[in-house]
């Protein structure tokens, strides 16, 4: 079972300045829409790269605020096109979630599931209110609620960013890790 472990800053942004990718103890580089990203495991504290995956992340184009910085904490390849990760969202650190996905390609629609996530409640000025205990995953939705009596569905398609969004990935598998 092959593994590696890395952590990102996945958005920093500023109207005035081009997209940035910030990481800490990896090396990413970020042109234009495209991020490449390299992922190195540690071995008897050397890092080594283990393997790494190539993904285009057009997600985070619109998310200019600060407040929607998305960390990838933990990243494991397990076997075949198995792939695990954990992520969180960093100014307040009330979004921690875990994710095991069967394909590479499945990790784009998870990321933005959540950013949107994250948009939305704070749009709505219900952002602090998020209780990871009130968002419920299942095979193809997140939902989030006890919100103001309100149930939200963020789903995701993918042909075209629909309202409600929709996830079409039976196999993903999503739960939220209390700390």
């Amino acid at each position: 079972m092959a593994s590696g472990s890395s952590r990102y800053l996945f958005l920093e942004r500023d109207v005035h300045e081009p997209i940035r990718f910030s990481s800490y103890r990896a090396k990413n580089i970020m042109t234009g829409e495209k991020v490449r990203i390299k992922v190195y495991e540690e071995k008897d504290g050397e890092r080594e790269k283990q393997f790494r995956f190539y993904k285009e992340l057009y997600l985070f184009q619109e998310l200019w605020d600060c407040r929607y910085l998305v960390q990838l904490n933990d990243y494991r390849k397990m076997e075949d096109q198995l792939h695990s990760l954990v992520i969180e969202n960093i100014p307040t650190g009330m979004v921690p979630l875990s994710a095991t996905v069967v394909e590479v390609r499945q990790i784009k629609s998870l990321f933005y599931q959540v950013l949107k996530t994250l948009e939305s409640l704070h749009c709505q000025e219900m952002l602090f209110q998020l209780n990871p205990k009130s968002v419920y995953f299942n095979e193809d939705t997140i939902k989030v609620d006890g919100i103001s009596g309100m149930v939200m569905i963020k789903t995701f398609d993918d042909k075209e960013i629909i309202t409600p969004l929709r996830y079409k990935a039976p196999e993903l598998c999503l739960h939220w890790e209390q700390t």
